[in-house]
């Protein structure tokens, strides 16, 4: 229940809103969980802090991609130096290990463009950074990639929260992947076009 993750998400912000460092810790944490674990993404936090403190919108993105990066560095040794012992059990415990399979073939197209768009997919990252580490994916264009994608994603929610508040937050609550989606293929189609051209 999306708006339900919402709903508590914004109770829980309008009180760390007064507590600055719990809610810098709150969102690192989530961050750093979802990355590897834990089901809900911190876009559900983000959300209603930048727009209850818009003046920090851009801090909370950046506490958010940093913590996400950190927290993908641990699923990617997870999957480099465990897979078929935690990685892949706790994939399948979470129920998304079916899309193992389908970011496995993704990963041998092209790694570094598959991680840039992981951000804009419905796929939970941790499936990302797992399977990454399995495959013994180079660590540093990973680390740049998770860190760029990332930071796109947490930046747009941050800006859009922060901008428009919480009308935006309650309208984007519950076509959330949707949106997420439609914003990989643009991105998608402006790397393509750009690379026709040259560039």
């Amino acid at each position: 229940d999306i708006p339900g993750w919402v709903a508590r998400a914004w109770r829980a912000s309008a009180r760390h809103a007064r507590a600055p460092t719990r809610a810098t810790a709150s969102l690192a944490g989530l961050a750093a969980a979802e990355a590897v674990f834990f089901p809900i993404p911190p876009d559900t936090l983000l959300a209603p802090l930048a727009a209850t403190r818009p003046k920090s919108a851009w801090y909370f993105a950046l506490v958010t991609t940093l913590a996400s990066v950190v927290g993908g560095a641990v699923g990617y040794l997870i999957g480099a130096l465990a897979f078929e012992t935690i990685g892949e059990p706790l994939l399948a415990a979470l129920g998304v290990a079916h899309h193992v399979p389908t970011v496995r073939a993704w990963f041998a197209a092209n790694t570094f463009v598959l991680l840039l768009l992981a951000a804009f997919t419905p796929i939970p990252y941790k499936v990302f950074t797992i399977t990454a580490g399995a495959l013994s994916a180079p660590l540093m264009p990973f680390l740049l990639a998770s860190f760029i994608g990332r930071g796109a994603r947490f930046g747009l929610v941050a800006w859009l929260s922060g901008r428009y508040g919480a009308r935006f937050v309650r309208a984007i609550a519950p076509r959330a992947n949707a949106v997420l989606v439609i914003i990989g293929i643009l991105v998608l189609g402006y790397l393509a076009w750009g690379l026709a051209r040259g560039y």
